[in-house]
């Protein structure tokens, strides 16, 4: 793979497209990495505001995927209430926060609250994306609002009902077949660039067998994008990560299809499979932690900087229940979590095909080095620098 090809992939994702992957370059962006030009490697500097906020609402979910990384974390029935949304959205605003994103464990469309109003809201002042599993999409197609929504990705995890079934315990196929069409359509009515309709394949024991099919049945959609990723272990009791003869065979499968360009195949399939393989190397600091890239607010209200680290109590930096985003930003605690989370990465603790960070902490380091320079801020929604 050439220096080209390696910054136009997404970090742990494999775009079926190859002009639709998008530069791990977006995150120079933030123009935040020359803070570290004289820095020592033990140099912990109070961070910018939040680039990238991720929102998980609630915990409820109207599937039952064998897969779900969040299992054992749903069955608590935690909520964010209307009042912390509101404190939470205030505070973005005032930050300067780029982008949030509405996601799950559960999924953000199951709030007992109404989650397309604070969608808009959101809307007014930085971009929107929504990581949703499509069941109850209807809720923004009911509304107006789907134009000023940046990105929706719907998590696809079956061609046909009876996988569909099989794979999240549900017989709800043709309602999320129907609320994505019913999206694509209505973007063409309206002549809008936006949103950006993905569909994420969910790579799974239940469906690896079936990727060429689920691509095929992702390609008459009609949506702008379509990625694949495999999923992982998050929770403590999991084992649902393809083995490496699964993992194999998902390889020889996508190799061995003329669905693809001839050329892309084999980077596809390694990028899905073996997303790891690709770096040679761990960046020496992560710099995403560094910098304050990400801010993660869960179900219960715990705020992480890393999605593996996610529910794991010592890695939060506080919680919006008893304080606002702006007083936990920046404060004693939020330093100390930067400072052990480096040391994690530092200490080979991390695992890069869980990381959504390490591509991205690589071009950072090579930026540092001169290797990389800032894209032109007139790329920035092109790259969706506002998502990191």
């Amino acid at each position: 793979m050439n220096e080209t090809e390696r910054q136009n992939e997404t970090p742990l994702t494999a775009s079926v497209d190859k002009t639709k992957n998008i530069s791990t370059l977006k995150v120079l962006c933030t123009n935040r990495v020359a803070r570290y030009s004289d820095a020592d490697l033990g140099d912990v500097l109070k961070p910018d505001f939040p680039w990238t906020v991720g929102i998980s609402p609630t915990s409820r979910c109207p599937r039952q995927c064998f897969f779900c990384s969040h299992d054992q974390r749903n069955q608590l029935g935690f909520n964010l209430s209307e009042h912390v949304m509101q404190q939470i959205h205030t505070d973005m605003k005032a930050m300067g926060v780029k982008g949030v994103i509405y996601a799950g464990g559960g999924d953000p469309f199951a709030w007992e609250h109404d989650v397309v109003s604070y969608m808009e809201m959101a809307a007014d002042f930085c971009c929107v994306g929504i990581d949703t599993n499509g069941v109850l999409a209807q809720k923004i197609l009911a509304r107006s609002v789907a134009t000023k929504i940046f990105y929706i990705t719907f998590a696809l995890l079956g061609h046909d009902t009876e996988l569909y079934r099989r794979v999240c315990g549900r017989d709800q196929f043709r309602t999320v077949d129907n609320n994505i069409r019913l999206l694509v359509s209505r973007k063409k009515e309206t002549n809008s660039h936006y949103p950006h309709i993905n569909v994420k394949l969910s790579i799974n024991q239940l469906s690896y067998r079936h990727v060429i099919d689920m691509l095929r049945y992702a390609s008459d959609l009609g949506v702008d994008n379509i990625f694949a990723r495999c999923m992982n272990n998050f929770e403590e009791s999991q084992d649902i990560e393809l083995t490496q003869e699964q993992k194999k065979e998902l390889f020889d499968l996508i190799v061995g299809s003329s669905d693809l360009p001839q050329d892309y195949g084999h980077t596809f399939a390694q990028n899905l499979v073996y997303p790891a393989l690709f770096t040679g190397h761990l960046p020496s600091r992560c710099w995403s932690v560094l910098l304050g890239h990400n801010l993660g607010i869960k179900q219960d209200g715990e705020c992480y900087l890393c999605v593996p680290t996610s529910g794991h109590r010592e890695f939060s930096i506080g919680n919006v229940n008893q304080q606002s985003i702006a007083e936990l930003w920046g404060s004693k605690r939020h330093l100390d979590v930067i400072r052990r989370l480096d040391e994690r990465m530092k200490k080979g603790g991390c695992d890069p095909n869980k990381c959504r960070h390490f591509r991205l902490n690589l071009v950072l380091e090579g930026a540092l080095r001169g290797q990389y320079k800032c894209p032109n801020q007139s790329k920035f929604m092109e790259m969706h620098a506002a998502f990191l």
